[in-house]
């Protein structure tokens, strides 16, 4: 069974809304930017372990650090700290997924809907980052 494993050291992003002009459909350039560096990190983990793209039924679970907004009190920063308080607003889960999911096509699998078992978590962090483990089910 395959495993890749790794950690994207940046905030999480969510999938923008596509966007029309000029008669085409274009990805906003935040997005792009975005899914250029999930790859990057992708495509070094799968290089690391001499892997290819992924065949078949996978399990993809996505570990979602978001920063600590400035503006939480220190109360509000010790909940943080004890696990009490969690980031229940914006960004989405599913949006967040979405970024990450589209980033590692073509990279880590061969198409996103070979995920049959998606787990994501979102958490507050000091260290903002995205964990993700792939595994073949």
């Amino acid at each position: 069974m395959t495993t890749v494993q790794f950690e994207i050291p940046c905030d999480p992003i969510a999938k923008g809304r596509p966007r029309f002009g000029n008669g085409r459909t274009y990805t906003p350039p935040e997005t792009a930017a975005y899914e250029s560096r999930v790859a990057l990190y992708g495509r070094q983990a799968m290089a690391a372990q001499a892997l290819r793209p992924m065949g078949g039924a996978l399990f993809m679970q996505l570990e979602m650090l978001m920063p600590i907004p400035r503006s939480f009190t220190k109360a509000q920063r010790l909940a943080v700290v004890a696990g009490q308080l969690l980031p229940t607003g914006r960004p989405d889960a599913d949006n967040l997924a979405k970024a990450v999911l589209d980033g590692l096509e073509g990279i880590c699998y061969v198409n996103d809907a070979q995920v049959v078992n998606l787990n994501v978590k979102k958490a507050y962090s000091a260290i903002p980052k995205v964990l993700v483990w792939i595994s073949e089910s």
